[in-house]
């Protein structure tokens, strides 16, 4: 009676069902069943247990990324403010524009005088061999520039023969790109630099200076940009006065 008691709670029955099944002969098939049944079960209740640890594995997992990136979010916002207070401190060192142009004319200024005992005299006709000294480039290109039709030259028979007023403006222009990257104008060289750089290749007054750079200007080559502001400049009495204005910017169009 016992064993019936155990089998019955074991299975899951009542004594009476195993009774019957004993009488009916199949007691041993249907402890088979519901005992493959619950193996099947327990294997399912594993499986359901494994993937619940699994899951609560990887919300730890998730939590502490969660950590890791609050963590990296809060340093990049104190990096963010110091990189903010960098910037103010530039910011309030930063000298006006006019000021900074004015330091480099007065350094300029320092490293020469504005016409040099070995500036040459400007001629009526320029040779190539002249024109390449003064633009520190050799004759060849200065020939090559004649060929391709960047310099007006007149071929004669000792060789090419360039005009004054032609030589200048390739001076000009050449002194203006070399200004222009060498300081980081921004293709806006303010006009008494200019002045001092071209009096040291060519002897040449401020009047002439302004005479080519006005007629150029006209001519749409060059762009004379007015100083709105003059008192930010120290030297703007050196720009170029005319129709009531001051001309202190020159760009050279592409």
């Amino acid at each position: 009676m016992n064993r019936k008691k155990d089998l019955a709670s074991e299975l899951g029955v009542s004594e009476v069902t195993i009774w019957r099944w004993e009488k009916a002969g199949i007691l041993d098939k249907k402890i088979a069943e519901i005992r493959e049944r619950s193996k099947k079960v327990g294997f399912q209740e594993d499986v359901i247990q494994s993937i619940a640890n699994e899951m609560q594995r990887n919300t730890e997992i998730l939590q502490n990324i969660t950590n890791v990136l609050q963590s990296i979010t809060s340093k990049v916002e104190d990096i963010s403010n110091v990189l903010q207070d960098i910037s103010n401190v530039i910011q309030s060192n930063i000298q006006p524009e006019g000021m900074k142009y004015n330091v480099l004319h007065n350094v300029m200024n320092e490293k020469s005088d504005v016409i040099q005992s070995n500036t040459p005299e400007i001629e009526e006709n320029f040779t190539t061999s002249k024109l390449a000294k003064i633009l520190e480039v050799n004759v060849s290109t200065i020939q090559r520039w004649i060929t391709k039709g960047e310099i007006k030259a007149t071929k004669t028979v000792t060789g090419y023969v360039i005009p004054k007023d032609e030589a200048l403006i390739v001076i000009f222009k050449k002194v203006y790109e070399d200004l222009n990257m060498a300081h980081h104008f921004g293709d806006s060289v303010p006009v008494p630099i200019f002045k001092d750089e071209v009096k040291k290749h060519v002897a040449i007054s401020d009047e002439e200076i302004d005479k080519i750079l006005l007629d150029l200007d006209s001519k749409e080559i060059i762009y004379l940009q007015t100083l709105d502001r003059p008192s930010d400049f120290s030297d703007s009495d050196k720009g170029i006065k005319f129709q009531g204005r001051t001309l202190y910017f020159i760009t050279w169009h592409k």
